[in-house]
C-alpha cells in the first residue's frame, strides 16, 4: 500500500510540476505598490508608483522599480521621496504557488517642501519575497514584501547638515504573466 500511494504522489508531482516550472520560462511582471512604513515609526501618507520585471529562462530575472513615498510631519511640512532600484530575482519552480526572491541596488532622490535642503549621496538596498497564486499555467497573481534600507545625506547649498534614513517596508501586489 505505502509502495502505490508513494508512487501515485511521485507521478501527480512530475506532472504538476513543469506546469508550475513552465510559466517561468519567460514572463513578465508587473506590481503596484500598496503600502510603506518607516522603520523609526510611522507610515507614509501615499505611495505610487512601479515595479517592471521579467524573468529569462533558468529561473533567473532582472527588474526595475521606482516608487515615490510621501509623508507629513506634525507641522504639515511634506517631503516626497523617490526611490529607485534595479533588481535580480530568482523564481523557484514551486508547484501551487510562485515564489520570487529578490534584492536590489538604487538610490534615493528627495523633496522637501518649503525647504532649500536636499538629500545627496544616497544609497538603498532592498530584500524582497513575493508570493503568487497560479491562475492558468501562465498567469498569477502575487502579493510583494519589500524590506528597503536607504540613506541619503542631507544639505543646504551644499554643506551636509544632517543624514536621513529612509529604512522601511513596502508592501505591493502585482501580475506576472508568462510566455
Amino acid at each position: 500500500m505505502k509502495r502505490t500511494t508513494f508512487a501515485i504522489l511521485a507521478a501527480l508531482a512530475v506532472l504538476i510540476a513543469p506546469a508550475a516550472a513552465r510559466a517561468d520560462v519567460f514572463s513578465v511582471t508587473a506590481d503596484l505598490p500598496v503600502a510603506y512604513s518607516f522603520d523609526d515609526g510611522g507610515s507614509a501618507d501615499s505611495v505610487s508608483g512601479f515595479k517592471a520585471g521579467v524573468s529569462l529562462p533558468f529561473l533567473i530575472g532582472f527588474g526595475l522599480e521606482n516608487y515615490t513615498v510621501t509623508d507629513k510631519d506634525d507641522s504639515g511640512s511634506e517631503a516626497s521621496v523617490d526611490f529607485t532600484f534595479l533588481d535580480l530575482f530568482v523564481n523557484l519552480p514551486v508547484p501551487f504557488v510562485n515564489i520570487v526572491l529578490g534584492v536590489g541596488a538604487g538610490a534615493v532622490t528627495g523633496d522637501l517642501k518649503d525647504s532649500p535642503a536636499k538629500l545627496e549621496n544616497t544609497t538603498a538596498t532592498q530584500y524582497f519575497v513575493s508570493l503568487g497564486i497560479p491562475i492558468a499555467a501562465v498567469f498569477d497573481v502575487h502579493v510583494g514584501y519589500h524590506w528597503v534600507q536607504a540613506k541619503a545625506d542631507i544639505t543646504v547649498d551644499g554643506d551636509k547638515i544632517d543624514q536621513a534614513k529612509l529604512d522601511g517596508n513596502m508592501t505591493s501586489v502585482g501580475i506576472k504573466v508568462g510566455f
